[in-house]
C-alpha cells in the first residue's frame, strides 16, 4: 500500500503509462513528458485512473491506436481533483488571465516577477545564491480591487503547479485535523515543487492567536508558523496569500522568513481607470459608435473615468457590466427608439458615453452613497443636495 501512493519520477511515469495503456504507444511516452514537465506529484494510484481515463476517451474518439498528447490532456482534465492529486483540501487550476490583462498593480507585479516567476524560470542561477531570497508574499485591499485576478495571471505567467486553498475549508470541527489539513497541503506542495501554493482569505484560517475559545485556529496559526519557517526547507514551494484583512491576521505570519513581502492593491488611479475601460469595453462585446474619432472616445473615457474616483477595478467592471444589459434591453425591447444601438457581425453592442454614463448611475457603490458631494460627482452637477433635505432614489 505504502508503494501505491510513493510519488513516481517522470521518467518511470511515463514507462509505466505506456505500459498500461500498450506496449506499442511510444506516442504516449513524448506526451506525457510534455505534459508532466510541472507535475511531479504523481503515484501509482493517480496513474492507474489516469492510463484508465486514456483508454477510454481513446476509444470514444476512434484513436485506440494513436494516443498522442490531446488525449492525455482531455484524459487529464477529465479526472476529478481527487483522482488528480489524492487530496480533496487541495485544488488544482489552471487560468486564462494574461499578464498584460492586469492594469495598474505595478509594484506588485514587480515583486512577484522577482520573488517567483524569475527563480523558476532561471532555478540554476537561484539555487546557487548564498542568501535566502523570499519567496512568499500576502497580497491585501479592500474587495475587487484585483487581488484575485493578479494571482490568477500569476498562475499563467509562471506556469508552476498550482494548488488554491479556500482558507476555511482546512478547518475541521474535530481535533487534531485542521493541522493535519494544514501539514497534508503543505507536504503535498513539497511533492510537487516547483509548486505555487495558494491561500485566499487567508484570514480566515490565520487570526490572532488568544482570541479564539476553542484553540483551533491557535493550533492551526501554530503550524502555519512551523510548516513556513521551520526545520523542513519550503524550497521549491512559493506561498501567496489573499486578504481584504491584513489587520486580523497574527502579526508573526507576518515577519520575513513566513510571509516575506505586504502587496498593498490600492484603489485604481484616473489613469488606471481609463486604462481599465480602454481594454475592458471591447472584451466584454461594447464598442462606440464608428462615427466617433479616437480623440472623442478618449475624452469621454477620461470624463468617465473621473466619476469614479475611489471605485474599485470589480466595481468599475459591474458598471461595465449594467451598461451592456442596459444597451441590450433597449435593442430588444424597442429597436425604433434605439437607432444608435447596433449589434455587429462580431457579436459587439454600439454604445455612446450616455449609455456608459446611465450604467455608472446604476452602479453606485453603497459604500459612497453617504456624501452628498460623491452623488453629484456621480450623478452630475444637476442633482443640488442641501445639508438637512429629504432625498430619495424612487
Amino acid at each position: 500500500m505504502y508503494l501505491y501512493f510513493t510519488i513516481i519520477t517522470k521518467t518511470d511515469q511515463s514507462d509505466i503509462l505506456m505500459k498500461w495503456c500498450g506496449d506499442d504507444q511510444s506516442s504516449i511516452y513524448d506526451g506525457w513528458k510534455k505534459i508532466a514537465k510541472n507535475r511531479d506529484s504523481f503515484n501509482l494510484y493517480d496513474l492507474k485512473k489516469l492510463s484508465q481515463r486514456i483508454k477510454i476517451i481513446s476509444h470514444i474518439n476512434g484513436r485506440e491506436n494513436c494516443i498522442e498528447e490531446d488525449i492525455i490532456k482531455e484524459s487529464l482534465e477529465s479526472l476529478t481533483q481527487i483522482d488528480k492529486i489524492a487530496s480533496n483540501k487541495i485544488s488544482n487550476i489552471g487560468n486564462d488571465v494574461n499578464w498584460e490583462d492586469v492594469i495598474g498593480m505595478e509594484e506588485g507585479k514587480k515583486i512577484l516577477t522577482e520573488i517567483i516567476i524569475w527563480p523558476s524560470k532561471y532555478n540554476e542561477i537561484y539555487k546557487n545564491c548564498p542568501i535566502r531570497l523570499g519567496r512568499s508574499a500576502i497580497l491585501y485591499g479592500s474587495s475587487g480591487v484585483g487581488k484575485t485576478y493578479l494571482v490568477r495571471a500569476l498562475i499563467k505567467k509562471s506556469n508552476l503547479y498550482t494548488m488554491i486553498i479556500k482558507g476555511p475549508e482546512l478547518l475541521s470541527k474535530y481535533i487534531g485535523s485542521s493541522e493535519e489539513n494544514v501539514r497534508k497541503t503543505f507536504e503535498k506542495a513539497r511533492q510537487n515543487k516547483p509548486c505555487l501554493l495558494i491561500f485566499e482569505e487567508f484570514d480566515g484560517i490565520a487570526p490572532r492567536r488568544g482570541h479564539d475559545s476553542t484553540g483551533v485556529t491557535d493550533r492551526v496559526v501554530n503550524q502555519l508558523l512551523t510548516e513556513m519557517d521551520g526545520v523542513e526547507s519550503l524550497d521549491g514551494v512559493y506561498v501567496i496569500a489573499t486578504t481584504s484583512r491584513i489587520d486580523l491576521i497574527d502579526p508573526a505570519l507576518l515577519r520575513p522568513g513566513r510571509l516575506d513581502y505586504k502587496i498593498e492593491c490600492k484603489y485604481p488611479t484616473q489613469d488606471e481607470r481609463v486604462s481599465f475601460l480602454k481594454l475592458y469595453i471591447p472584451k466584454m462585446g461594447m464598442h462606440f459608435k464608428s462615427s466617433i474619432n479616437n480623440e472623442e472616445i478618449q475624452n469621454d473615457l477620461n470624463s468617465l473615468g473621473k466619476r469614479m474616483v475611489n471605485w474599485s477595478f470589480g466595481e468599475i467592471k459591474g458598471a461595465l457590466t449594467n451598461t451592456y444589459f442596459m444597451a441590450l434591453r433597449k435593442v430588444q425591447d424597442d429597436k425604433s427608439n434605439s437607432t444608435h444601438i447596433k449589434i455587429n457581425e462580431g457579436d459587439t453592442i454600439e454604445i455612446t458615453k450616455i449609455d456608459l454614463e446611465m450604467g455608472i448611475k446604476e452602479s453606485i457603490p453603497k459604500r459612497l452613497m453617504s456624501s452628498s458631494n460623491e452623488y453629484k460627482s456621480y450623478l452630475g452637477e444637476g442633482i443640488n443636495l442641501k445639508t438637512g433635505s429629504r432625498t430619495t432614489l424612487a
